[in-house]
């Protein structure tokens, strides 16, 4: 009984130690995607401060669109985290808008 516990307390353990890491990992990431973002919106502010516009494209790319993919279920999965991802990219570049409002001004 007492070695069925541990090797229980192992694996709780572990799932531990790998859900920890895929959250820093995540945490990473979210961090570098908010800079980039960050970064095209200071553009964006500065060509619009200079006449010129970025063109910013929006919605699923059509390369991912185009994808063939044996499992359907699978392509509607990931069209699905394109979607997603879009709709928190508008979200954000809309609040990196209103927080930079004030520069052009």
């Amino acid at each position: 009984m007492d070695k069925e516990h541990d090797d229980v307390l192992n694996v709780i353990n572990s799932v531990k130690v790998q859900q920890q890491s895929v959250l820093e990992k995540l945490v990473c990431e979210k961090e570098q995607l908010e800079a980039e973002l960050d970064i095209l919106s200071i553009h964006r502010i500065l060509a619009e401060s200079s006449g010129t516009e970025i063109k910013v494209e929006k919605g699923i790319p059509e390369e991912a669109l185009k994808l063939d993919c044996p499992e359907e279920k699978l392509k509607e999965s990931v069209l699905n985290e394109f979607h997603l991802l879009d709709k928190k990219y508008e979200a954000h570049l809309e609040f990196l808008d209103l927080k930079y409002k004030n520069v052009l001004l």
